[in-house]
């Protein structure tokens, strides 16, 4: 019986842990005590998007980060965590069975780029035209609404005067391509 106590009482102690990790993730994610603009590393919000993910995945897919020396930027931390999740999340339903995602970061001229690549199933390229609009959706209605990537569009071209570029090769995998302003002021004056 103390046995059977004692291996309980680890387990609840790892799940414990777990959790907590969990709910660690969620607050770095979703920064709400945090100002709507301000300086913030892109490295951080990346981090706290794929440990989200990683731990729903248990190991089928993996990450990795190859990540340059990037300054940080101004933004909307929390903004741009739900950009990145929207772009991840969509690597992650697109690889089937195992496989990577590869998350890029290099400074280019004055731009913060982010590649941000997997090896799933790809987009047919009669769909790569339309998969930021709104409402758009290869999944069905019971997956999704199709509003992942326009809300992500928006947060990146819109609000951070960026820009989003995809390449997807069926079956190979596909590319997200972010370019974001290094220096960017919110009244929108560089």
């Amino acid at each position: 019986v103390f046995a059977i106590l004692e291996k309980t009482n680890q387990a609840s102690i790892l799940a414990s842990k777990r959790i907590a990790k969990i709910v660690t993730n969620l607050r770095r994610f979703v920064r709400l005590d945090e100002a709507e603009r301000q300086t913030a590393d892109v490295h951080e919000g990346l981090n706290s998007a794929t440990a989200l993910l990683e731990a729903e995945l248990g190991g089928r897919i993996v990450f990795k980060k190859k990540y340059g020396d990037i300054p940080k930027i101004y933004c909307s931390p929390s903004n741009l965590n739900q950009a990145f999740m929207a772009i991840l999340k969509n690597a992650v339903d697109a690889i089937k069975q195992k496989g990577e995602i590869v998350i890029k970061t290099r400074e280019l001229d004055e731009h913060l780029r982010i590649e941000i690549s997997d090896d799933g199933a790809g987009i047919p390229q009669g769909n790569i035209d339309r998969i930021f609009d709104p409402g758009f959706t290869t999944k069905g209605v019971k997956v999704g609404v199709g509003l992942g990537l326009s809300i992500c569009y928006k947060i990146i071209v819109d609000e951070h005067r960026g820009h989003i570029d995809v390449s997807s090769e069926p079956d190979k995998g596909t590319t997200f391509t972010i370019n974001l302003p290094i220096r960017f002021e919110a009244n929108g004056k560089d």
